[in-house]
């Protein structure tokens, strides 16, 4: 299935010290871009890896996770996982 522009994109961006500057950040703009064109949009399920938390960032202290980001599909509002079995 294609996704637009073929990447994930991150719906935590905006409590991360990174996000307004992250290529990854899922914003309004992209939201309805990817409308336009009638394309789903690969998101992470979980934070990413470099997800460095605003209120995190005065003390210096990285809670960035260390597992890898699952990601998930959405086509309009109805964001899922496939389920067992089911083909991606």
């Amino acid at each position: 299935m294609t996704h637009y522009r073929d990447m994930t994109f991150c719906p935590y961006w905006e409590g991360c010290a990174k996000g307004p500057d992250c290529f990854r950040s899922l914003t309004d703009t992209l939201r309805r871009d990817a409308e336009y064109y009638q394309l789903p949009i690969c998101r992470f399920h979980l934070q990413s890896g470099c997800f460095v938390s605003d209120t995190d960032l005065d003390s210096g202290h990285d809670i960035a996770h260390d597992e890898q980001a699952s990601t998930e599909c959405e086509q309009g509002d109805q964001s899922r996982l496939p389920s067992d079995g089911e083909s991606t």
